[in-house]
């Protein structure tokens, strides 16, 4: 569907629906290019 049907919505779903697809959007354009080996992720301090 075109963004601009649901410019108006009241929806919050449809709300919740766009800003995860622009959420989605910037995350691909900050990884664009980034090497991945495929091991978990573990955060600093965390259980290895």
């Amino acid at each position: 569907m075109p963004e601009t049907e649901h410019a108006d919505s009241n929806d919050p779903l449809e709300h919740m629906f766009q800003r995860s697809e622009a959420l989605h959007e910037r995350f691909n354009e900050l990884l664009d290019g980034a090497d991945f080996d495929g091991s978990p992720c573990i955060w600093p301090g965390g259980a290895a």
